[in-house]
């Protein structure tokens, strides 16, 4: 069964920090890979230590894909009102 990755714009719309089967399926693994891999400390991704659990930075999974983070537009309304 192949594993559906996302694309760009989800992973940059991903919480702050994700689950490891959601890190792994930004990288095209499944759960069992992704555990699996980070059991062994062979995930390609720093995990973030939360409790009992482990969590995967959305930067550090923009960075490893070498996604730009896409930027604010400027000239907004709170621009046009402090003019």
């Amino acid at each position: 069964m192949a594993i559906k990755g996302l694309t760009p714009d989800e992973i940059r719309a991903l919480p702050a920090v994700v689950d490891i089967p959601t890190a792994g399926r930004c990288l095209g693994f499944g759960p069992s890979k992704a555990y699996g891999l980070a059991k062994t400390g062979e995930f390609p991704l720093p995990l973030l230590p939360m409790g009992k659990t482990f969590r995967v930075s959305r930067a550090a999974i923009l960075a490893y894909l070498s996604i730009e983070v896409a930027e604010a537009p400027s000239g907004g309304q709170a621009a046009k009102d402090v003019a």
